[in-house]
């Protein structure tokens, strides 16, 4: 099981653009894509090319493997608007 957690800057009408295109954005490679960081890279490649330099989003990617090991990563995209936090643990 995936799930993503986000926060998009900005307020009114625009978050709630980002928002959906950030979730269509994840919904087009969380099956597809077996390792997080390569998702957020892919997910970066796809909201990268409709943002501009002011613009970023923060997410967390994390899935549950049928174990019940835990991954997650953490980014921001665009990584060249904002420092980038990305790293992958498992527990």
């Amino acid at each position: 099981m995936r799930f993503i957690i986000g926060d998009v800057k900005g307020q009114g009408i625009d978050v709630v653009d980002w928002s959906v295109a950030v979730l269509a954005a994840f919904r087009a490679v969380a099956f597809g894509e077996p390792d997080l960081i390569r998702l957020a890279e892919a997910m970066d490649t796809r909201l990268s090319r409709e943002m501009e330099l002011e613009d970023f989003v923060t997410v967390i990617v994390a899935e549950f493997t049928p174990g019940m090991w835990a991954s997650s990563t953490a980014v921001t995209l665009p990584p060249s608007s904002w420092p980038p936090m990305a790293g992958a643990c498992s527990s």
